[in-house]
């Protein structure tokens, strides 16, 4: 059986694009938020927010992709698709050091899209609640699976 890796994040910027210049490609580091709300065991609402590195790359062709990543900002709302990835170094020290990284290049496998200006912070995205919660006769939700299309 074949394994998967994949990795869909929609999320905030949580800082500004860092870009490092090559001859033939750019490397765009994107720091990425998602939140999730949920119940404490109090019964009080909670957030918790996670923080993903992603990396992108860039032909000199694909300009869109680069005018788009130059004019985004810290809080801008971020759509990053691609594979888990942990890359492992020595540091200075000798020590080895490993960071799990979202690669989101190489055609079919990821792509990044800038979906639009946020509000300039990391507040959480609206969570919607439970469904469920909303019906006070859960019998007067009909399930139709004669649906044309």
């Amino acid at each position: 059986m074949p394994n998967i890796n994949k990795v869909i994040l929609v999320g905030n910027l949580g800082k500004d694009p860092e870009f490092k210049e090559f001859d033939d490609a750019t490397i765009i580091n994107l720091r990425v938020a998602t939140h999730s709300a949920f119940k404490g065991r109090d019964g009080s609402q909670q957030t918790r927010t996670e923080w993903w590195d992603c990396v992108a790359k860039a032909y000199q062709s694909q300009h869109g992709l680069l005018a788009a990543a130059r004019n985004a900002r810290s809080g801008d709302n971020i759509y990053c698709e691609g594979r888990g990835e942990t890359r492992e170094w020595q540091g200075r020290d000798g020590g080895t050091n490993r960071r799990f990284e979202i690669i989101c290049h190489g055609g079919k496998n990821g792509q990044v899209i800038f979906l639009g200006k946020g509000d300039r912070q990391t507040n959480p995205l609206p969570v919607a609640e439970d469904a469920w919660d909303n019906f006070e006769d859960r019998s007067a939700v009909v399930l139709d699976d004669n649906i044309p299309f």
